[in-house]
């Protein structure tokens, strides 16, 4: 699982969905919330942490354009290659975020260690935690 740190710096209501923007050293990070009310007492500067799995963590080059809110270059780290599926390990600001993806996927990509690639997840697929464990 991976997991960050940060504060939240705007939350937008509508209906039952709520669009929550946290703050990671400088970079905005969105999640999507359903029935933010049972989340209990959540505020601007809140303290949370984010979940999200590893085979949520998409892949791509420097150069691609997505439509998901949390896209991020950064560098690998480490690759553990296997037969079907390779783990991807990134360094955002520090923290590993970890890739897991098909090794034909890493082959097309052409991904190594040491070099940029985009990593990005949809807003939907980030869980929220109170505080900064």
């Amino acid at each position: 699982m991976n997991v960050l740190r940060g504060k939240i710096k705007q939350i937008q209501t509508v209906n039952e969905l709520s669009r929550i923007e946290i703050d990671l050293h400088g970079h905005t990070f969105v999640s999507l919330v359903i029935d933010i009310g049972s989340f209990g007492e959540i505020a601007i500067g809140s303290a949370v942490t984010l979940l999200f799995k590893e085979a949520e963590v998409l892949i791509g080059t420097k150069e691609s354009t997505v439509s998901a809110s949390n896209a991020f270059v950064s560098v690998i780290k480490k690759i553990t290659q296997g037969k079907i599926l390779s783990e991807v390990i990134f360094d955002f600001e520090g923290v590993e975020i970890i890739s897991l993806i098909t090794t034909s996927s890493l082959q097309r990509l052409q991904i190594e260690a040491g070099k940029e690639f985009l990593w990005f997840i949809k807003a939907n697929e980030v869980t929220l935690q109170k505080g900064a464990k």
